[in-house]
């Protein structure tokens, strides 16, 4: 069984975006689990329901779909390991394996999977068997993955007819990824001379998503994007560093001005989170005791008062992180 890390703002564009960032707090999660599962992952969210993946008995990964109270398996075909990676209304986006462990991506729409494979995906190997990988969805576009020819590692978007492949201008010879869609705007990752750099691209303009300022120099990582409902941006991650209640990997959002903490205080538990609509956000919490992953959901707090700018927020927000990342060298 091969288990995938799930790999995802903005722009001077005609939507606000809040002003400088800043720490905000600590909020705790709520786990929940598969029942009688041998591990599982939350990774994708859209308003009150929750995907992801669990083991079963056999070895196998099967997805699951959550709505708060009733699970549902969603399985590609006995004997297949099935990782569901996000959700838009009726439409879920996923990764399954063939025999050879080459992997394949599907969009399910609840009663038919239908496969995406980007056409210039290369052939793998017995060391990489490579492949396609969706990462997630918004609408019916999706974005993903796929290892080329050479084993670089490139990101492309879907739109159900056409596969567009997306790399960063200028990124460093060995990947470029996305991992999240909301609207037109993606997040990813892109490594520049061995330093890994997440972005949002929105109409052609890159920008960095700033690190958060006190977590460790390793900088904070992004793998999922949404939105509020007034259409302001979310994302959601990870983040290393000291906080209050231990230190480790920690599961992070950033609403454009804030950087939240998401943990229970444990410090035997590494969280990540991979999922967030709205103020909701979705994860993965692992175990160090026990050695086994359980999902989890989060609710963050509106901000009581936001100073809200245009255009100029984002590009002070680009400024700072590049100032961090500089100093980090």
């Amino acid at each position: 069984m091969k288990t995938y890390p799930i790999v995802a703002v903005l722009l001077g564009v005609s939507m606000s975006v809040c002003a400088l960032p800043g720490r905000a707090s600590t909020v705790p999660f709520t786990p929940f689990s598969y029942p009688g599962a041998f591990g599982d992952y939350a990774t994708g969210i859209d308003g009150n329901l929750i995907v992801g993946y669990y083991a079963d008995a056999s070895g196998f990964q099967q997805g699951y779909l959550y709505d708060g109270s009733t699970f549902k398996t969603i399985s590609y075909a006995p004997g297949v390991d099935t990782t569901l990676t996000g959700i838009s209304g009726n439409l879920i986006t996923g990764i399954r394996q063939d025999a050879k462990g080459r992997s394949h991506g599907f969009i399910y729409n609840g009663t038919t999977f239908v496969d995406v494979d980007h056409p210039l995906a290369g052939s793998g190997s017995i060391v990489d068997p490579g492949g396609t990988y969706l990462a997630g969805i918004s609408g019916t576009t999706v974005v993903g993955n796929y290892v080329d020819a050479a084993g670089k590692q490139r990101g492309f978007i879907f739109d159900g007819t056409t596969y567009t492949t997306f790399d960063k201008p200028g990124s460093g010879p060995e990947r470029t990824q996305l991992f999240g869609i909301s609207g037109d705007t993606l997040v990813g990752q892109y490594d520049d001379n061995g330093l890994r750099n997440f972005f949002m691209y929105t109409n052609g303009v890159f920008t960095d998503v700033p690190d958060d300022p006190s977590g460790d120099p390793v900088g904070s990582l992004y793998f999922a994007i949404g939105r509020s409902s007034s259409g302001q941006l979310r994302f959601a991650g990870a983040n290393y560093g000291p906080i209050p209640g231990g230190t480790g990997q920690h599961a992070l959002f950033f609403d454009g001005t804030n950087f939240v903490t998401i943990t229970n205080g444990d410090p035997n538990q590494i969280t990540t989170a991979y999922g967030v609509s709205g103020n909701k956000v979705v994860g993965t919490y692992f175990d160090l005791k026990a050695h086994i992953s359980h999902s989890f959901v989060a609710v963050v707090p509106e901000p009581s008062a936001l100073v809200m700018f245009a255009g100029g927020g984002m590009i002070a927000l680009a400024v700072a992180a590049r100032r961090l990342r500089a100093a980090r060298r």
